[in-house]
């Protein structure tokens, strides 16, 4: 059977929740969020106070500290097909999960959602005044948005170009923004092997507050 890890990344508020549900939708794979995954153990009080705080502060977290988290998740999901919002996202990362996968014979997707600044910031504000069911955590306030930002140009951005370099034996890569989301079909089709089908339509209005 073959495997695939579909990897999702990009800035805050580029999309990534969107593309998730999307992607769900048409390939009927598992969700394995990072972001989640730490904020449920922020939530247990599982965090040391300074993880913590560092979290919510938008900084990018040890890389160990993330892996001790991950990786039981990612045991849970191992032998199907699965969908990964938010690794790697610091250089020394794309090594570990090149490894993970190529000992279990995953293909690798890399989506990577680009976005400006300006209109990161943009869209954060339509979130936080659009109504949405969006839960407003803290590391959505300006100030940690601006940090989440620079972490993402610090370090995620040369994620992709490391996956480029030197690239696993079975792998694909994308870039998009949310802008482009009328695109979906026709990028599923040819780089995900995936179809589209009728929820995608419901999931493209969800967008219309954060395209504008």
């Amino acid at each position: 059977m073959n495997k695939t890890v579909y990897i999702l990344n990009g800035p805050a508020c580029a999309g990534k929740r969107i593309w998730g549900l999307i992607l769900r939708t048409m390939l009927s794979v598992p969700v394995v969020n990072v972001g989640n995954l730490l904020r449920d153990a922020q939530n247990m009080g599982l965090l040391s106070p300074a993880i913590s705080d560092a979290m919510d502060a938008g900084y990018l977290l040890d890389s160990d500290a993330i892996w001790a988290f991950l990786q039981p998740a990612l045991n849970k999901v191992d032998g199907q097909s699965f969908i990964l919002d938010g690794y790697p996202r610091k250089p020394e990362q794309v090594e570990k999960i090149i490894e993970w996968c190529g000992m279990r014979g995953y293909a690798i997707r890399y989506l990577l959602l680009e976005q400006s600044r300006e209109k990161t910031a943009f869209r954060v504000n339509i979130r936080q005044k659009a109504g949405t069911n969006l839960v407003i955590r803290k590391d959505d306030a300006p100030e940690s948005i601006a940090v989440r930002y620079n972490e993402f140009e610090k370090y995620t951005r040369s994620v992709g170009d490391i996956f480029r370099e030197n690239p696993p034996k079975d792998f694909a890569m994308v870039t998009l923004n949310i802008d482009q989301i009328e695109l979906v079909s026709k990028f599923l089709v040819e780089i995900f092997d995936a179809r589209p089908n009728d929820e995608i339509n419901r999931i493209q209005d969800e967008t219309a507050n954060f395209t504008a």
